[in-house]
């Protein structure tokens, strides 16, 4: 049976804020926490010597507008209880403001999500990364910006915010940095690493000479007294990028150097010389490179698929001869299939996963994931395992294991693809033919009370 992990579902959300809602509303009232109530705690500066270091000020959040919406009304008094009680601890109001705002685009309206979240008290950055990605996903990433440097501009360390800035609008990244490195003093501003999250920004715009201003010595990448077969490579890839673009020659150089090092071939390495010289336009060289490590591949799933970055054409075709092979390897097939999808050879895609799924019905977390690849023929392949186990029999059931444990497989799938109804029936058929198994009596228990039965 899979392993159970969780997902969040629109009405588990919707339950789960109601039940906030009603708390708060049980337990009073108190006015919303202001800006300055989160902002991140810091050495207090001297008045005459030190810059002002509070986060910039911003205009008071505009509260959520009404609606006549019943979920609507539920949306917004769940935030009026997220910031309404002395009494509940930090972490119950960050819940029920998350899941209010949940509940907000699952009602279609991102911009009463984002005014909800940003209104409430402080969460944490990943609950900021997590509704910025929502919000893009629905087409706002105006919105999703707003909500990543309202955040960014609390706390320089929140990493997840920063990488969806800099993805998003790089140049607003390099002006919060800037912002930063005004406000902090220098003796803290190389404890929040601010030089390298500006040259991060520079080079996301295509300023890697500037960049490589900030970046190490090109001497102190690598740890050569480490031993041979596990250098230890300091650099980040900022400052590969930095290197390669201000030094270029010698930047080569040590990765040449890096590729003759150790037993397996370092596949980043091997990667970073390979845009080195694509970018210099020298491909007869990327060619020579690719053949030198062509013979290796067919035994290194990671090798072959960096082989397909630097030569699309002869790197695909090389991935595909090992998923002959191995057709049960999705980390490869699975890529291979994206890649022919993407090319319009959708019946090659097609029978390279109808392979893979032969191979691993019981692992549904991959099966989910096969579902983004092609959802269309994963539906069509579950109802022929439905009917094929439908028809099956305990004692003639063939196949690696039991006919309740095949089930029970199915059923993790038909749940995740959203047929609850018939991933209840397969549970149901489960318990029967093995009733001692807890598994799937506390499956259907909590699908019966609408709790999440893969997560337990």
């Amino acid at each position: 049976m899979a392993e159970r992990t969780s997902s969040s579902y629109p009405l588990a959300a919707c339950a789960a804020a109601l039940v906030a809602f009603l708390a708060g509303l049980a337990l009073g009232a108190r006015g919303p926490a202001s800006w300055a109530a989160v902002a991140p705690a810091m050495p207090a500066p001297s008045p005459a010597a030190e810059p002002d270091l509070r986060a910039p000020r911003r205009s008071a959040p505009t509260p959520p507008t009404a609606t006549r919406s019943p979920l609507g009304t539920l949306a917004a008094g769940a935030l009026a209880a997220a910031t309404a009680n002395p009494a509940r601890g930090f972490e119950d109001e960050r819940t029920v403001a998350v899941l209010s705002t949940r509940l907000w685009i699952a009602l279609g309206r991102p911009e009463e999500a984002a005014r909800t979240f940003l209104s409430a008290p402080a969460a944490r950055s990943e609950d900021h990364a997590e509704l910025a990605l929502t919000l893009e996903e629905h087409g706002r990433s105006d919105l999703a910006i707003e909500v990543v440097s309202a955040r960014f501009d609390l706390d320089p360390q929140s990493e997840e915010c920063f990488a969806l800035l800099l993805r998003l609008a790089p140049e607003r990244a390099l002006r919060a940095v800037d912002s930063w490195r005004a406000r902090l003093p220098l003796a803290f501003s190389a404890g929040y690493d601010l030089d390298a999250l500006r040259a991060r920004a520079l080079c996301s715009l295509g300023r890697e000479r500037e960049a490589a201003a900030l970046a190490r010595r090109l001497e102190e990448f690598v740890d050569w007294s480490a031993h041979r077969s596990c250098l230890h490579v300091r650099a980040a890839s900022w400052e590969w990028e930095a290197a390669a673009a201000a030094w270029p020659a010698r930047t080569e150089e040590l990765l040449r150097s890096l590729l003759t090092r150790g037993g397996r071939p370092d596949t980043t390495s091997l990667l970073r010389l390979g845009r080195l010289l694509e970018r210099a336009g020298r491909t007869a060289e990327l060619g020579e490179l690719f053949g030198r490590f062509e013979g290796r591949a067919t035994d290194d799933g990671h090798l072959a698929l960096t082989l397909a970055q630097l030569e699309p054409e002869r790197g695909w075709r090389l991935v595909g001869e090992v998923c002959a092979e191995t057709p049960w390897e999705a980390e490869l097939v699975l890529p291979l299939a994206r890649h022919l999808r993407a090319s319009g050879r959708t019946e090659e895609a097609a029978e390279l996963l109808t392979r893979l799924i032969g191979e691993c019905w019981d692992d549904a977390d991959l099966l989910a994931e096969v579902s983004t690849v092609a959802p269309s023929l994963l539906a069509g392949l579950v109802e022929a395992r439905s009917r094929e186990l439908a028809a099956a029999r305990p004692d003639e059931f063939e196949g690696s294991e039991a006919l309740d444990e095949a089930l029970g497989d199915l059923a993790d799938v038909q749940w995740r693809l959203g047929r609850h109804s018939a991933a209840i029936a397969s549970w149901r058929r489960a318990r029967a033919i093995d009733p001692a198994d807890l598994e799937w009596f506390e499956a259907l228990r909590r699908a019966e009370v609408g709790l999440n039965p893969l997560c337990w």
